[in-house]
């Protein structure tokens, strides 16, 4: 079977307290115990979609798988990476986050964080 995806580098940049609420409420919506105190302000990582190219807006809102695997976090039991889909809609100014799997949740969140000093 030949597939065609598409990849790119994606960063996730922070809108200060709005971002860090949505953070924190992903924390709790989460049960992860303490909540993160910020975002982080830029968040590197990389975008896949098996459908069309992540940074094309076009043809409407796009789904996009991003991997996360930079942090300092170090989790026993939890997997090395983190995954989740998002779908960008421009038109609706509209971000919807999709759990692709609740072994992420920890390393998601650790992820976005502002590291502690």
């Amino acid at each position: 079977m030949n597939l065609s995806t598409y990849e790119c580098a994606a960063t996730i940049s922070s809108r200060g307290a709005q971002s860090d609420d949505f953070l924190r409420l992903l924390s709790r919506h989460y049960s992860l115990g303490p909540t993160p105190g910020a975002m982080a302000r830029r968040v590197e990582c990389r975008g896949l979609s098996p459908w069309g190219d992540p940074g094309e807006f076009e043809d409407g809102p796009q789904s996009v798988l991003m991997l996360f695997s930079d942090w300092a976090g170090d989790t026993p039991g939890q997997p090395e990476g983190a995954e989740v889909w998002i779908e960008i809609d421009l038109d609706r100014a509209c971000l919807r986050w999709r759990e692709k799997d609740p072994a992420f949740r920890r390393r998601l969140v650790e992820a976005l964080a502002e590291p502690e000093e």
